[in-house]
């Protein structure tokens, strides 16, 4: 079946797949690390939930984890959800709910938020926010475009 593929830009269109999605978990990796260098702000933990969506072929569900939490800078008062910068979704329930966990309603937590811009705001920053997975998906894509290449 690869063989038949070739010969239609398959190899092209799993390399610009792979490239699109370096591009997007790079984007992804620099604004993490950038937030690690903003501001923060106490804050606490207003609401926690986990949204359901469907995986591959509508075969497994994923669960992605979200945090709605508020915070005052300059004596104004925001509110936020953005947890991370990176995709934090999987299909292991049990381990998305742990995750939640470190996050309790009316729970305190710091907040990081843009200079200037303090509505714009990321709980987890630096390395701990970077979408490993995606670049690991990347990469594969990029071997199956390089294999799908040399099979032409």
């Amino acid at each position: 079946m690869l063989s038949r593929l070739t010969g239609s830009g398959f190899p092209v269109v799993l390399l610009l797949a792979a490239l699109g999605l370096f591009w997007v978990a790079g984007l992804q990796s620099w604004r993490s690390v950038r937030a690690a260098t903003w501001p923060t702000a106490p804050g606490s933990v207003t609401r926690t939930w986990l949204e359901p969506s469907s995986g591959g072929g509508g075969r497994q569900r994923i669960w992605t984890p979200h945090v709605a939490y508020t915070y005052t800078v300059g004596g104004v008062t925001y509110s936020g959800e953005r947890l991370t910068y990176g995709t934090r979704g999987n299909s292991d329930y049990g381990q998305q709910q742990r995750a939640l966990k470190r996050y309790p309603v009316g729970g305190a937590v710091r907040v990081h938020y843009a200079p200037g811009t303090p509505q714009k705001s990321v709980l987890e920053s630096g390395l701990r926010g970077i979408p490993w997975m995606t670049f690991v998906v990347a990469a594969l894509i990029l071997i199956l475009s390089g294999l799908a290449s040399r099979s032409t």
